[in-house]
């Protein structure tokens, strides 16, 4: 598939482009966010309710979430963000 040349682009086609260009990056970096955790589980101390894997889970969803939040809140102002638990706030 070939790219279609930036004046055949709609404004919703590059507004797109713009929104992945700029997040694949960090989805790699949170990716490797919640990777290191992962490799951390055997060293953990349960603090949590639930077993070491839950509480890494919940460590990393929660870190990754905010870490992408403030990114498209940061460049991209104008569009709402709604995390997973955004009704119990």
């Amino acid at each position: 598939m070939t790219a279609r040349p930036e004046s055949d682009q709609t404004p919703a086609h590059r507004a797109s482009l713009d929104f992945f260009n700029r997040l694949i990056p960090c989805l790699i970096t949170a990716g490797h966010y919640a990777l290191r955790l992962q490799s951390q589980l055997s060293q953990q101390t349960q603090t949590k309710e639930g077993d070491e894997w839950q509480s890494a889970l919940t460590d990393a969803d929660i870190g990754v979430q905010q870490y992408i939040e403030a990114i498209v809140l940061a460049e991209f102002p104008g569009w709402d963000f709604f995390g997973e638990e955004h009704a119990a706030t």
